[in-house]
């Protein structure tokens, strides 16, 4: 907890309201001084002119010290700015452009499709296939005037729960505006450096299991090279790590067939 600052003291000390109040008295005093002046020095020069006297000036009052002052129609008090509506925003983060229509509907069947395939931002759900599946969903569906990125936009929110929709309300009010940032926040939050250091390390030190087929193990080291796009590794070296990786009599069996298809 942070300690209050010596300004916000003084500001609620009653003493410096008191001096207050004294300075604008004293202001205000001053004020109808000089007036009273100006009128008895236009009274006097009406006189030497055979004018009527001006009348006297309004007395002076200092809004600011008056307690039983009421505020203008329309001005806001201090009680106003703690009101519900007086803070209130809207603080939805995705604002893309309106459509050309603006009488589209998204059909229910589609919000509770999305519904059904969440992701929670759990560390056993993959952000990629997540993305992958929501975009065939979206794929499903289309509505004249409206773009298929538009759609997307107003539909991810229904994919995401838990911790997902907490990240979702997190992001700064209209911060996104198109669904290639929302995609690209979405992924860099999820798909973090963690999990990609993660894949790349099962990928380099890819080994065949003892109860493994050959195609199995395939099949695994090809789901590890999809589950991490920015591995780094060029096609040959993935390969070779592959060959690496897998029981010996594989490896004997692609030699003969490498060497059959070379002569």
């Amino acid at each position: 907890m942070t300690r209050r600052s010596n300004k916000d003291n003084l500001v609620e000390h009653p003493e410096i309201d008191k001096l207050e109040k004294q300075l604008r008295k004293q202001k205000a005093q001053e004020m109808a001084d000089e007036a009273a002046r100006a009128h008895a020095a236009e009274v006097a020069r009406a006189q030497e002119e055979g004018r009527d006297p001006p009348p006297p000036p309004p007395n002076p009052q200092d809004p600011a010290g008056d307690v039983n002052a009421q505020p203008q129609a329309g001005a806001p008090t201090i009680g106003d700015y703690d009101s519900a509506d007086a803070f209130f925003m809207d603080r939805n983060p995705i604002h893309p452009p309106p459509p050309a229509r603006n009488d589209y509907e998204i059909k229910p069947q589609i919000i509770a499709l999305v519904r059904q395939n969440q992701f929670n931002g759990l560390p056993a759900e993959h952000p990629l296939d997540h993305i992958e599946n929501f975009e065939e969903i979206c794929s499903t569906t289309r509505s004249n005037g409206v773009s298929a990125d538009y759609l997307k936009c107003k539909l991810f929110s229904f994919s995401l729960g838990d911790k997902a929709s907490r990240w979702l309300k997190s992001l700064p009010a209209h911060s996104i505006t198109t669904w290639d940032e929302y995609k690209a926040a979405f992924i860099n939050h999820f798909y973090t450096k963690q999990r990609s250091i993660s894949v790349r390390n099962k990928i380099s030190t890819f080994r065949q299991g003892n109860n493994e087929s050959f195609y199995e193990a395939l099949d695994r080291f090809k789901e590890y090279i999809r589950d991490c796009p920015n591995h780094g590794f060029n096609e040959g070296n993935l390969w070779n790590i592959f060959y690496r990786g897998i029981d010996h009599k594989y490896k004997l069996s692609l030699d003969t067939l490498q060497a059959m298809e070379t002569s």
